[in-house]
């Protein structure tokens, strides 16, 4: 089985326009891959900064918590170490 010539040139400018064809597919990929880890990067920073101020919120209520009452503080920490310890050794 023979191939003519003008077959073998269509074949070979149908391989090379579907190899155009996967490196544009390709491009457009990366870019949608950027775009979408950019997006997430984004999200994560927001979430990171939310997560970071109520932190910081819960910090100074337990501060404030623990200049109003010193005693009841001292003894809650102690009962959570006693607690903690005992867990421990098991």
């Amino acid at each position: 089985m023979y191939m003519t010539r003008n077959k073998k040139e269509a074949l070979s400018a149908k391989a090379t326009g579907n190899t155009v064809n996967l490196s544009e597919a390709a491009a457009h990929m990366k870019e949608d891959m950027y775009e979408v880890a950019n997006a997430a990067g984004c999200k994560a920073r927001l979430l990171l900064d939310d997560a970071s101020t109520e932190l910081e919120h819960a910090k100074d209520v337990v501060t404030a918590q623990i200049k109003e009452k010193p005693i009841q503080s001292s003894l809650i920490a102690l009962g959570v170490g006693v607690v903690i310890g005992a867990l421990l050794r098991r």
